[in-house]
Formats: structure tokens, sequence, C-alpha cells
């Protein structure tokens, strides 16, 4: 794994310990939602949500907020119209 990591970072600038590997979308989504609403969160406010034309597993990741609830953060689900607009 550390090989691959350190072969992955090479090829996209990266150092390897910045190298995460999951086993899917829905871990790959709960990782990025969290950790950007965890680091911006702080600076940036506390809203993230989703929409319905989204992956189900980054809906999913919003709608369970859990402990980013508890650390004051608010889902906002926008909503989309049958031709894509807002």
């Amino acid at each position: 794994m550390e090989a691959a990591r350190e072969q992955v970072g090479a090829l996209i600038g990266a150092e390897a310990n910045e190298i995460i590997f999951t086993s899917g979308a829905t871990e790959s989504n709960n990782i990025a939602i969290k950790g950007a609403a965890r680091f911006c969160g702080r600076g940036w406010g506390m809203r993230g949500g989703g929409s319905s034309p989204w992956r189900p597993s980054t809906n999913v990741c919003w709608r369970r907020w859990g402990d980013l609830a508890e650390e004051g953060f608010e889902p906002v689900f926008l909503p989309v119209r049958a031709d894509g607009a807002g």
C-alpha cells in the first residue's frame, strides 16, 4: 500500500501520506464531505448540503448529519427542477 501511495502521489504531485484509498463511492463521499465541512466550516460557515440529482450516497451523508450536527453544522437541500435548473 505504501508503494502504491507513493506512486499515485508522484503522479499527481502529492505526498504519499495525503493519498487515501477507499472501498467505493460511499466511503469516498463521506470522507470528502465531512473533511471539507470540518475544514471550511471553521471560517466559512456551518452549512452544507446536496440536491436530488446527486449520487444517493452523497445525499445520504448529508441526511445522516449525525456527528456533524453535534458540531453545529446545518444541512441544506437545494430543489432541482426536471430541466436541471435550481
